[in-house]
């Protein structure tokens, strides 16, 4: 049972890039891909540049989230990878 925590630890991670891809697709991320290969080329004024607004918006609230479940996944597979051992 050595790789138990790490094969659960895979499919989390398998797991969480469907979930984020497919809400990608539901969520309209693909839909203007003409427009989006020349977004590089475009030139815009350094007065056009708006400033982020002060404070933290809730998608960095959610991006610490999912750092931590990713933690803590790796720390538990680590967990039962170390204690499977001693039998």
């Amino acid at each position: 049972m050595y790789y138990v925590g790490w094969l659960l630890l895979i499919l989390l991670g398998v797991g969480l890039g469907i979930w984020a891809f497919l809400w990608a697709l539901r969520s309209g991320q693909f839909a203007e891909q003409d427009r989006a290969r020349f977004l590089p080329l475009r030139e815009e004024s350094v007065a056009s540049q708006v400033e982020p607004a002060p404070g933290r918006s809730p998608a960095t609230y959610f991006l610490g989230f999912v750092g931590g479940l990713v933690l803590l996944a790796m720390a538990a597979a680590l967990w039962l990878t170390v204690t499977s051992g001693k039998g």
